[in-house]
């Protein structure tokens, strides 16, 4: 089995590490530290367990490339996930107990 694809985003809460984005294609690009890209037809696996959620319920929010929500499978558990169906620009932002972590995920065709 193919080791996962690992992207790494940056938060825009100085107090929290880098949050980390995992999809289930082979690796192809090395680890990035901003925004990255991945292909339609990725799983995008969001990884929540670095963010202070004193409450431990998530509620991860998506607005995809043609600015309306989308829907992130199990959206409130801690690293839920999504196959990007549009090529663009994904925004995820999660409520955190120090403000709002926000992750840029850019989707481009599928290889």
């Amino acid at each position: 089995m193919a080791a996962p694809r690992v992207a790494r985003v940056t938060s825009d809460d100085p107090k929290v590490e880098e949050p980390v984005v995992t999809t289930a294609a082979p690796q192809k690009t090395s680890m990035l530290e901003q925004e990255h890209a991945v292909h339609v037809g990725d799983r995008i696996q969001l990884n929540g367990t670095i963010f202070h959620i004193t409450s431990g319920v998530y509620t991860w929010h998506m607005v995809g490339p043609d600015g309306k929500e989308c829907a992130l499978t199990c959206d409130t558990m801690v690293s839920p996930y999504f196959t990007p169906e549009e090529i663009g620009v994904y925004n995820v932002t999660l409520p955190t107990d120090d403000g709002m972590a926000e992750i840029t995920i850019t989707v481009s065709e599928a290889l």
